[in-house]
This record gives structure tokens, C-alpha cells and sequence, in this order.
């Protein structure tokens, strides 16, 4: 994987360039290039992974009028590449890229209907003068931009925008809202003012008259008529050469493992294809919900070599240096562990397949069923009858409700609060999907929120409507389920799962790759009945019949587990207290955004457990940190003050 980055219309071209490349060096350590010609500039940093030897970037074409550079992996470029050369195509390279710029050639804009792979390009027409930046269909691969005032800025991450000092440091309020509705920003929007992203199968062209962006694939939930087996061989074809495609590597290559059927079918097929045994990583927390023991039994099965990892009570300190990194808040503890399992596994391969995204294309996560069966539920009960039934489910414990909608018991009576809550707003689809998938709720940012934070925000429902255009569409699926899954792909898979793992593999120079977001296979996934997703209460059907052929029946079958970081098990007493000094009452009151009355309730419960598992306090706690290194700029002597030495689990 690399970095890009560049500009259209600014005169300083080289030193602002090499300003942009200095920041993105931990995404491609191996080279660097650049092409700069009056008004406009591409830069590029390089891991190389494929043809190491001739594969520098910028690449040009025969006649030098188009250059390119790229981020990413185009899996069937070989098959391209021969049919370019029979078209009469010269090559200069063995590399992927130049296949993109001579099917630019060939195809026009069209060009990326062609590609299988994951990409952010950016690629300069010379004779129209003209600027292409394109992103895969996924959104595997970032690419963000900033635009004003003649002056066009484009690059893999938000810091190579930021180091070129014309982006003033304002913060996007209403991201900033939904940031704490989501604990992430979606759609493309980030939480810096002005800067945003290249959405996901898109392709935006600039040129001196502006820009314009359009979409170039979307997909139909209409089901195929299919029979049971030709829709279980279809997936397991597929998959097969997803992951048969994606070990296309000149590195060392791994797997991430955690053990859940997920990764585990990945990691079996690729000891299909490997030469010896697959190296595996995995990663714990010491405590009863980790699922090491079960990863060590899937490894010993497949012959892997295998790895473990488990993070420590002073890994809370690495936080601050994730933040930074990160570029934009994540509020989520599990970046620890994320970036500690990416820190080892980077000491032993360049390359890891992954099994993120299933999830998302198959409607793997708890809210995605909770939904469907809260559907049914709706549509039994008469409305009339719905308050009253309500009235009854409010005196059942938290696990004899989960028997008739599956929420997950563990999380006790805060969880069948959310559930409740989920089912009294059953009629308004996206504010029943908020209430299981949110962080907080309206009611909630009333009593957080500062009133001329409040007022900054008013009157904006702009996350509402975008939920609505997914949730309340038939027309793109009759199943509620097939709905949310849509709308889960287009915004938590792209800005948190895949924003994730991209940030925190690049972080240590790590290329991560996805399987289960081949857009072939996530095609077939959407035009496969819902019953093959979701199968009474099991979930992800397809892939579960997948596993059987693959796996033991015990795995293939498990019911899944969430991965995610017990905190209030995992860290102690110093934790609450690094937590108290950046949520400190006079750095509340000066931000002006939250309330410090609110914040302190979080902040000394009846209980420290509840101050440690405490997902709210959490995102405003990574927030600030946020604020301190992007906003107030002193983010960087603070933690120096803090002198915080890495811990055993990290070096």
C-alpha cells in the first residue's frame, strides 16, 4: 500500500509537495516520487509489495500525457494488462499501475468499472488539463480533498492536507454531532471545516472551471432466482478467488486471526495457496472474553504458524499517540488493541488478509438482526397494542428478553433500556435504528451540549434523512434487514471498519486486505435471499455453510462474539485518572462545548467500573484528545509533559 497526494494551482509546487510526502512516509517507507509541472503536482510514497523492481511511482504512459499515481491493489491486472497489449499497449513496467493509466487510454472514465481491487488514484490528463481522483467501490482505500479559492489539495490522509498550512483549523459542528450520535463521522464529511472525502465508488474530475463527482457502481438487493446450491457454490467460488487473488504477493504475507468464523475461513483458504504454513496474529485482553484459546485451536488446525498478543494495563497510554495518527476521532477503545495487533504482526509479514467486512454484507452485527426481528414484531403487533406490550416487556430480565430479540444479555439493564427504548420508536425507522446504533441519543445531547454549542447545530436533521433514504426505501429491498445492510455499508463500513483497520495497519506500515469486500462477492451477498443471511436466528448463513466444508462444525457454527476491549478489566485506578486529567473542569469549561455538570456525572460514578466501561465517556474522552493535537496545536508538548514510556505488550 502507498500514499498520494498533490495539488492543482498553487506556484510553490516542490516544497509544498515534499511538505505533503513528509507525513505520509509510514504509508510507504520503500520510494518516493514526484511529478511537478507548473499548477500541478502528484506525490508518492511507496510500500512495495508488487514488482519491487520496476513499480516507481509516478507512472506515465508512452507519450508522457498522462501521469498517475496510486494507493492500493488492482487484483486482475494481469488479465487487463494482456488484453492492453494486444490492443497495442506498451509497458514499461510489471506493476498494477500502469495498467490503470493505458485502460484509462482504452476506456475513458469508464475505466474503473474494469478494476478489481481496492484504490485511491489520482491521475493528471496533461492535454485537457484536467485532474481524475478515484476510489474504489468499498471505500478499502481513503482519499480526501480541500478546495478553495483556486487551489485544489488531494492526498491519502488528512495530515498531508493540514501540513500545507491553507486549511484553517475550524471544526465541522454538525460532523462534530454526529460524531457523538455515531462515534464516527459519516458520509463525506470529516470534522475539519472544508475537508472531505472522495466518497466510495466514486470519481471526481477537476478542472479550472471546478469539479464534479459521480457515482460509477451501486447495487440491487433484487434476489437472483437461485437454488440452494448454486447460491452455496456461487459464494464459495467466489470467495475461494477472492482470497486466492488477494495472497497476490513479493512480501511476506499473514493473516489476522481472531478465532470467529470470519477470519477463520479466510485463513483456511489461504493455506490452499500457500507454499507453507500461514502465519497468523492474534490478540487478547487476559480476560474471560477473549477468544485466544479458540484461535489457537483453529491455527493448530490449519497448521499455522501462529502468534499471540495481550495487551497490558499501561497500554492506555499509546491513546494519545493513536489520536494523533489517526486524524480524526474513532470513539472507541478498540484502536488500542487494533494498533497494538497491527505494531506485531508488522515485525513479521508486510501483508494480512483480514476478515473484516463480512459483517457488514451479510448482516452479521446484532443491531442488523435486532432490526429485522423488531420489523416482524411491528408488523404483528397492532399499534394499539404496542404500548401495553411494552408495559409487560419492561418486567422481563435482560436474558429472557433477549430470547425473543437478540440484544445481547451481557450488557444487563443498560442494554434492555436501549432495547426498549429501540422498540418504542419501532415507527420511525431511523430513529429506532439510532437507538440501537447510537451513542447518544437527542435526549442525551440535550444535557451534554452547551446551549451555544446547541444553537450552532439547530434545526439540522441531515442525519435523520440520510437514514431515512435507506431505511425507508422499498424500493431498493422489501426486508427491512437487506435496507439496513445497505446503509451500513455506505457509511459504518467505510468510516469506521475500513477507516480503521486502513489507519491503524498504515500506522506500522502494514498493508491489510479485505476478502469479503471483493465487489463481485458483495454483489452476490446483496442478491441473495435474506434468508440465506440471516437463517431463523442464525446469522450469515451463506458463509456458515462455507465454513462447514472448511472448518470444524463447532466454529463454523459458534455464535458470534463482539470484538471489543473490556476496559474496565483490561486497565485500573491510573486509567481514571489519565481520564480526569484530560477531562479536566477547566478544559471543559474553555471548549465551550459540553457541559461540565454533565461530564463530571460521567466522570465519578457511585462505581469506577462504571468510569471504565463507560462508551460515552470514552468517545468525548478521544474527542478531546482530538481537540488538543489538531485544534489546539499543543497536543504534542502535553504528551511529551506526560512522558508516558511504551508498554511491554508494544515494544
Amino acid at each position: 500500500m502507498c500514499g498520494i497526494c498533490g495539488f492543482v494551482g498553487h506556484p510553490g509546487e516542490k516544497d509544498l509537495l515534499g511538505s505533503m510526502q513528509s507525513t505520509l512516509v509510514h504509508r510507504g517507507p520503500d520510494d518516493n516520487g514526484t511529478y511537478v509541472q507548473p499548477g500541478i503536482a502528484l506525490g508518492h510514497t511507496r510500500l512495495s509489495i508488487i514488482d519491487l523492481a520496476t513499480g516507481h511511482q509516478p507512472i506515465h504512459n508512452e507519450d508522457n500525457t498522462l501521469w498517475i499515481v496510486f494507493n492500493g491493489e488492482i487484483y486482475n491486472y494481469l488479465d487487463l494488462r494482456e488484453d492492453l497489449i494486444k490492443k497495442g499497449h506498451q509497458f514499461y513496467t510489471k506493476s498494477d499501475t500502469e495498467v490503470i493509466i493505458h485502460l484509462y487510454e482504452e476506456e475513458g472514465e469508464d475505466f474503473v468499472r474494469h478494476l478489481n481491487g481496492e484504490f485511491a488514484i489520482a491521475l493528471w490528463d496533461v492535454p485537457r488539463q484536467r485532474l481524475l481522483l478515484a476510489r474504489d467501490r468499498l471505500g478499502i482505500r481513503p482519499l480526501y480533498y480541500y478546495s478553495s479559492g483556486g487551489l485544489f489539495l488531494f492526498a491519502s490522509e488528512i495530515k498531508a492536507l493540514l501540513v500545507t498550512g491553507r486549511i484553517e483549523k475550524q471544526f465541522n459542528h454538525l460532523a462534530l454531532g454526529d460524531y457523538l450520535t455515531l462515534r464516527y463521522v459519516p458520509g463525506n464529511d470529516t470534522l475539519f471545516q472544508g475537508v472531505r472525502k472522495v466518497p466510495p465508488a466514486s470519481i471526481l474530475i477537476y478542472e479550472k472551471s471546478g469539479f464534479n463527482i459521480s457515482s460509477y457502481w451501486g447495487l440491487s438487493y433484487q434476489p437472483k432466482m437461485r437454488s440452494h446450491k448454486e447460491l452455496e457454490e456461487g459464494f464459495c467460488s467466489l470467495l475461494e478467488d477472492s482470497v486466492k487473488r488477494r495472497m497476490m504477493s513479493e512480501v511476506p504475507l499473514g493473516a489476522l486471526l481472531s478465532g470467529g468464523v470470519d477470519s477463520s475461513v479466510i485463513v483456511a483458504l489461504m493455506t490452499r495457496y500457500s507454499s507453507g504454513p500461514v502465519k497468523t496474529f492474534s490478540i487478547g485482553f487476559g480476560t474471560d472474553i477473549d477468544e485466544l484459546d479458540e484461535a489457537k485451536v483453529i491455527a493448530d488446525y490449519l497448521g499455522c504458524d501462529h502468534e499471540e498478543l495481550v495487551t497490558g494495563k499501561q497500554d492506555y497510554t499509546l491513546l494519545p499517540k493513536i489520536v494523533r495518527h489517526m486524524d480524526e476521532p474513532l470513539g472507541d477503545a478498540i484502536i488500542i488493541p487494533t494498533y497494538l495487533l497491527a505494531q506485531a504482526t508488522a515485525r513479521k509479514v508486510k501483508v494480512v488478509l483480514t476478515g473484516e467486512g463480512a459483517d457488514e454484507v451479510l448482516g452479521g452485527y446484532v443491531h442488523q438482526l435486532t432490526m429485522h426481528f423488531g420489523d416482524k414484531y411491528n408488523n404483528a403487533i397492532p399499534g394499539y397494542l404496542q404500548d401495553a406490550n411494552l408495559a409487560l416487556l419492561r418486567f422481563l430480565p435482560p436474558s429472557v428478553l433477549e430470547r425473543f430479540f437478540p440484544y445481547p444479555a451481557r450488557l444487563g439493564v443498560k442494554g434492555k433500556t436501549k432495547l426498549l427504548n429501540y422498540l418504542s420508536h419501532l415507527k420511525s425507522a431511523s430513529r429506532a435504528y439510532l437507538d440501537l446504533a447510537g451513542l447518544f441519543s437527542d435526549q442525551e445531547k440535550e444535557k451534554l451540549f452547551t446551549r451555544d454549542f446547541l444553537d450552532n447545530i439547530a434545526g439540522d436533521g441531515t442525519l435523520e434523512e440520510e437514514l431515512d433514504l435507506y431505511l425507508g426505501s422499498k424500493d431498493l429491498s422489501p426486508n427491512i434487514l437487506d435496507r439496513v445492510i445497505e446503509l451500513d455499508r455506505n457509511r459504518w463500513l467505510p468510516n469506521y471498519t475500513l477507516f480503521k483497520q486502513d489507519r491503524l495497519t498504515m500506522a506500522h506500515s502494514l498493508e491489510g486486505r479485505v476478502p469479503f469486500l471483493d465487489h463481485r462477492l458483495v454483489e452476490f451477498c446483496a442478491q441473495a435471499p435474506v434468508g440465506f443471511k440471516l437463517h431463523r436466528r442464525t446469522t450469515k448463513y451463506l458463509l456458515r455453510k462455507a465454513a462447514e466444508r472448511l472448518l470444524p462444525k463447532k466454529t463454523a457454527w459458534a455464535k458470534k462474539k463482539s470484538f471489543y476491549i473490556p476496559t474496565e478489566k483490561c486497565f485500573d485506578s491510573k486509567f481514571c485518572d489519565f481520564i480526569r486529567d484530560v477531562l479536566n473542569p477547566t478544559t471543559i469549561k474553555n471548549r465551550g462545548i459540553f457541559n461540565w455538570e454533565y461530564i463530571n456525572t460521567l466522570l465519578y460514578p457511585t462505581e469506577t467500573l462504571e468510569l471504565l466501561d463507560n462508551k460515552r465517556l470514552m468517545a468525548i474522552l478521544i474527542l478531546e484528545l482530538w481537540f488538543k493535537f489538531f485544534m489546539d496545536g499543543d497536543g504534542d508538548v502535553w504528551y511529551n509533559q506526560k512522558n508516558f514510556a511504551e508498554s511491554p505488550s508494544s515494544c
